[in-house]
């Protein structure tokens, strides 16, 4: 992956964009980040490519800009050609060419989204880095994206309103904002430590900001961790509402109203890691099997003292059918 280059501003972004009959919702945070600090609290990185077709920009501010800057003539152009409005179709792959043959210059991921005058509905496109392009119901992006996949896989419906889709892109950027704002306190905490900031102290900072902003947020989240402090692993649970309770094991969202009997037969206390993992990923496959707001795939990270180990279960390996594998 592209390095910025030395003084170069990275976006530090999360972005999203969903379609409903219609229309589409685009939404994005305003800060622009340099490393740690932050270098514009009310940066706008909705960018409009035309009259009904906008992008969100993650990545190098500066490559993204001229990405966009290029695309936008580009269009003005074709429009005038056509004698009417462009396709989203058409600027997506105007944005996709110049990010593949500038792949190894830019550091550029890019949401196309708009009304499209052709199909007479909305379109989302996504072009991460690298230059591909793939069209779909929504997309996010950024580096707060990575924290939001599983709120969407759980609350996004087919068919969503207008107004449901708005809700759906506000309530992603709950969570993304909470995860933000800890992110850039930890690693402040870290440096006037000297050393890594302990689980307790990432969950309480998180419960601070869901407890201060209950009444405007709807925000549920695990923070867990090797905690160096203890030389073990914590967990700590925060729910809607901004309690926080440290726990043996933790499980949230729609999905884990299925699974109570579930965990409570198969937790034992005392585990080996190879046992969490296994426990973790069996009960997650009971959730979906159940719960028709969650699905897709399966991600786990594995986290010790040596670090973070991610690892992933394809959706052609769920055995939502064979339960006695269970």
């Amino acid at each position: 992956m592209p390095q910025l280059k030395k003084g170069e501003v990275d976006l530090g972004t999360s972005i999203m964009a969903v379609k409903f009959d219609g229309g589409v919702v685009v939404g994005a945070d305003s800060r622009t980040s340099t490393g740690i600090y932050v270098a514009n609290r009310v940066s706008d990185k909705l960018t409009p490519l035309h009259d009904r077709i906008f992008c969100c920009r993650s990545g190098s501010a500066a490559d993204t800009q001229a990405v966009t800057d290029m695309v936008r003539l580009q269009l003005e152009q074709h429009a005038i050609e056509l004698s009417r409005p462009p396709s989203v179709k058409t600027a997506a792959a105007l944005v996709q060419r110049v990010c593949y043959e500038y792949k190894d210059q830019l550091m550029a991921g890019i949401i196309c989204a708009g009304y499209d005058e052709v199909k007479g509905d909305g379109s989302v496109y996504n072009i991460p880095l690298g230059g591909a392009c793939v069209e779909q119901a929504y997309s996010i992006g950024g580096s707060g994206s990575t924290y939001i996949y599983g709120f969407c896989d759980a609350y996004y419906k087919p068919g969503m309103k207008e107004e449901e889709c708005r809700d759906f892109v506000k309530k992603a950027a709950d969570t993304q904002a909470v995860t933000d704002m800890v992110r850039l306190q930890l690693e402040q905490h870290a440096i006037e430590l000297s050393r890594p900031p302990s689980v307790k102290t990432a969950a309480a900072l998180v419960q601070r900001v869901c407890y201060e902003y209950k009444d405007q947020l709807m925000a549920g989240i695990i923070c867990a961790g090797y905690d160096e402090v203890k030389g073990d692993g914590s967990v700590y649970n925060i729910p809607l509402g901004g309690a926080c309770v440290e726990q043996a094991y933790s499980i949230g969202g729609s999905g884990s109203t299925y699974i109570y009997g579930f965990c409570d037969a198969y937790y034992k206390p005392g585990m080996k890691e190879e046992e969490c993992r296994d426990f973790v990923k069996k009960s997650t496959f009971a959730a979906m099997a159940r719960d028709g707001s969650s699905g897709g795939v399966i991600r786990t990270v594995t986290i010790t003292k040596k670090g973070a180990v991610r690892d992933f279960t394809s959706g052609s390996d769920l055995p939502f059918q064979a339960y006695n594998t269970l």
